[in-house]
């Protein structure tokens, strides 16, 4: 009975606040749109085509988060190949990630990671390309290859570009997720230009 509070005063504390209407897009902390390799306030992309391999520079922030033309986020979406971030070998460019980091924190935004194996053109770390098994095949009557998927080298690689990554970036106020695809093209499970693949689309 101690705790029993009587009804006549219960709730003489409360407020009552009535917001006003607004057609603005809410930017919800981990909700709606990213921007892709890109932050807030950046100009948007012209090429005309989808570009995969993730900038190791950024723009200067100029002071403005404005995306013109497009809903403002709070996320900020950046990818990387395995030959970007590993250069040298067992040598990881975290610092191509940590300026990322920096510049979502002066755009208020968090940062998204991907981090891909290779691309279906062959790009890897020149390092591997020396040392690792590889898998050729043609397109368009040029050689291109990936990694054989089986070859020990490729494994501990990738174990340890994820766990470094794991150990470094785990609980970062700034980052949302991070994206680990370690097989086929742009680490997506298909190597669907790749003759005989058991990675193919249909598979």
């Amino acid at each position: 009975m101690a705790n029993y509070v009587h009804p006549r005063y219960a709730y003489d504390h409360l407020q009552v606040i009535q917001p006003e209407q607004s057609d603005e897009i809410l930017i919800n902390p981990g909700m709606g749109f990213e921007t892709y390799e890109r932050f807030n306030g950046d100009a948007t992309e012209t090429r005309n085509y989808w570009h995969d391999d993730g900038p190791v520079e950024y723009s200067e922030f100029n002071g403005s988060v404005k995306n013109e033309g497009h809903p403002d986020t709070s996320i900020a979406y950046f990818r990387w190949y395995w030959a970007r971030l590993e250069p040298e070998e067992g040598k990881i460019a975290w610092d191509i990630i940590d300026r990322a980091i920096g510049q979502a924190r002066k755009r208020g935004q968090q940062l998204h990671l991907r981090l891909m194996p290779h691309d279906q053109f062959g790009l890897l770390p020149a390092w591997y390309l020396k040392k690792g098994r590889l898998i050729w095949y043609k397109i368009d009557g040029k050689d291109y290859c990936i990694p054989d998927y089986n070859d020990p080298l490729f494994h501990d690689s990738m174990e340890k570009l994820v766990s470094q990554a794991g150990e470094r970036y785990d609980g970062h106020p700034l980052v949302y997720a991070m994206d680990i695809g370690t097989l086929g093209f742009w680490g997506e499970w298909h190597n669907y230009q790749v003759p005989g693949s058991r990675w193919g689309m249909n598979t």
